[in-house]
């Protein structure tokens, strides 16, 4: 019984955890999972070692390029 109730809150907590990172946390934007043809980068029908890594780094390129427009706003921002 004991170990019912420690794996159902185990459980409940992995869950919690799951839907709060689905909805996002405080400023964070909710991300939606990528597709199956977003992940399979070559086209080649299936998802390799290097369609995530590949896609992994255009997330990454996105993600530095919308931070460097966001650093090229302060300056107008504060007046300069």
């Amino acid at each position: 019984m004991k170990k019912a109730v420690i794996s159902a809150l185990a459980l409940s907590i992995a869950l919690g955890a799951g839907v709060a990172g689905a909805r996002g946390v405080g400023d964070m934007q909710a991300r939606a999972l990528p597709s199956f043809e977003e992940l399979d980068v070559d086209g080649n029908g299936g998802i390799t070692r290097d369609d995530l890594a590949a896609f992994a780094d255009a997330r990454v390129a996105a993600r530095t390029t919308d931070a460097v427009a966001g650093l090229m706003k302060v300056p107008a921002r504060m007046g300069c």
